[in-house]
């Protein structure tokens, strides 16, 4: 029945909105739609960010490291909900793969939701208590513990169908808070946004013997690139604002009123 809804919204539909390339494809090569309308009403627009808000330079930076005994240390932050669709073994395999090379490296899990099952794997992988932390916070203290970090990792469980499809609104925070993000492929059309502005590491797999080339890279990048900050807020700026979003829905929106004048003059005019 829902799919019944989905094809029936879908062929209905003045536009169709998607947030990403590959959700857009997926959308196009539905096996009704080539059949009954045009590809052109499907249009895509990313989750974005308030990149006024989420602030590469955070007034607050060196106060809120101070706070929370970052000062002489790398911090690897992960944001969001803790789910099934969320890689943290491979989160944590790749933190303890960067320590060996990085030994001041420190991992903020800032979490919500069931947090057991990740404080088990954070007890089974060894790793000292002084060098992580695992903790939730209100949203309106992210931009600033954001800030406060260095680089950012995002890798997810790729036989997630949705997942590979989705524009991870975390992605754009961490941009635009001026970190560079570490994570896997196929996730929406995050791949691009790295390779085009330079902006992070894309692990194909979270092996070993894989991460230390790419991170490697990237960490050169961290310590000895005083533009990569900025880099990175400017690349949510140019491809994930909230301004960017607001005027892409507000051209869709006046599409489809002018498309309903259309219609409802002509009724008028038929009678």
């Amino acid at each position: 029945m829902a799919r019944f809804f989905e094809k029936w919204c879908i062929l209905n539909a003045d536009i169709v909105i998607t947030n990403t390339i590959a959700f857009r494809n997926a959308v196009i090569n539905l096996p009704y739609f080539s059949a009954w309308t045009s590809a052109s009403k499907v249009i895509i627009i990313p989750n974005c960010v308030d990149t006024k808000k989420f602030l590469a330079n955070h007034p607050n930076r060196l106060i809120t490291r101070r706070e929370l005994n970052w000062n002489d240390r790398c911090v690897m932050i992960f944001a969001g909900e803790a789910r099934d669709w969320e890689a943290f073994e491979q989160i944590i395999m790749l933190f303890k793969t960067v320590r060996s090379e990085i030994p001041n490296l420190y991992l903020a899990l800032i979490c919500y939701g069931d947090l057991l099952g990740v404080k088990q794997l954070l007890v089974r992988s060894n790793i000292d208590k002084n060098d992580y932390c695992i903790r939730t916070i209100s949203p309106n203290q992210m931009p600033e513990i954001l800030g406060a970090a260095d680089v950012s990792v995002l890798l997810r469980k790729q036989d997630v169908y949705t997942k590979t499809v989705s524009s991870p609104i975390k992605f754009a925070e961490y941009l635009s808070s001026g970190l560079p993000v570490i994570m896997n492929s196929g996730i929406g059309d995050t791949t691009g946004i790295i390779e085009k502005y330079k902006v992070g590491a894309i692990l194909e797999l979270a092996e070993s013997d894989q991460l230390k080339p790419c991170i490697t890279e990237l960490m050169k990048m961290v310590e000895n690139d005083p533009e990569l900050r900025q880099r990175c807020h400017e690349a949510a700026e140019k491809e994930l604002s909230l301004d960017f979003s607001e005027e892409l829905y507000f051209k869709a929106y006046q599409s489809v009123s002018k498309t309903a004048q259309e219609r409802m003059n002509h009724c008028n005019k038929n009678g």
